[in-house]
């Protein structure tokens, strides 16, 4: 319909498509599951245009740019432990490298969804983040109350992941919003919900991949505010109202536009 669209983050992006507007696709980042930007050999796809690249470089967050002091805010560990994270290559068989790939790629993706939203005028931005989800699954069983069957010792020393990284995306979802304006339509919406208190699996450090669907509640969340919604509805919402309100906000413009045009 001729309207401008910007995408940042999403899943299933890479390679990206041609779009009338821009595309930073999942393998912009370090990625938690399967490849990452660093396996891939070409920068092809990475972004639509191509020439974004070059652009939004600059605004990557590698694992070794995560301080020291970034890894101890979140995580009791010892300095043994925390030298084993200074670098880029992943041993995903211990959690520490697990959270610093997270912690870059949801850095990288705040940068680049703040600065895009500034420069370019798109009339739907979609964004993406990942961490609160990936590292629920790994940490979510070492948070309050105590669950049984997890070392206490073991316990101490992850407990506060979780909560900061909640705490963190409400920042990035701050500053999202200072950046697209107070005029801006917003639809925040999970893609399921997550186990807590005794409903938590009890699990080694790592979370196995074909278990982690288990971890997964059907109820998730979706919020709505911004000029064209009404304040102060609780709605029993279900999936299949979240494409149906982005559509309408569309149609909307695009009866605007005409309108305008018109005159």
């Amino acid at each position: 319909a001729g309207l401008t669209v910007g995408v940042a983050g999403w899943w299933a992006t890479w390679p990206a498509e041609t779009i009338n507007g821009y595309i930073v696709s999942d393998h912009a980042a370090a990625h938690g599951f399967g490849l990452t930007a660093k396996s891939i050999d070409t920068e092809l796809g990475r972004t639509h245009p191509e020439s974004l690249w070059q652009e939004i470089a600059p605004l990557r967050v590698r694992p070794s740019d995560i301080l020291d002091r970034e890894v101890l805010e979140y995580m009791d560990i010892t300095p043994a432990e925390l030298a084993t994270r200074n670098r880029d290559e992943k041993d995903f068989g211990k959690p520490l490298h697990h959270y610093h790939y997270e912690l870059s790629a949801h850095r990288t993706y705040e940068n680049i969804g703040i600065e895009l939203l500034k420069r370019k005028d798109t009339r739907l931005s979609m964004h993406y983040f990942e961490a609160t989800d990936s590292l629920s699954h790994l940490f979510m069983k070492y948070v309050d109350p105590p669950l049984a069957g997890i070392p206490e010792a073991q316990r101490a020393r992850f407990k506060k992941i979780v909560p900061k990284i909640y705490e963190r995306q409400d920042q990035v979802l701050a500053s999202l919003l200072e950046a697209a304006g107070p005029n801006t339509d917003v639809i925040l919406v999970s893609d399921h919900g997550f186990k807590t208190g005794a409903n938590r699996l009890v699990e080694g450090e790592n979370t196995a991949v074909n278990r982690a669907h288990e971890w997964h509640e059907r109820m998730g969340i979706v919020l709505a505010a911004g000029p064209s919604f009404k304040q102060g509805i609780r709605l029993n919402a279900r999936i299949y109202v979240v494409s149906p309100n982005v559509l309408y906000l569309l149609i909307q413009l695009i009866s605007k536009s005409l309108v305008c045009r018109v005159l």
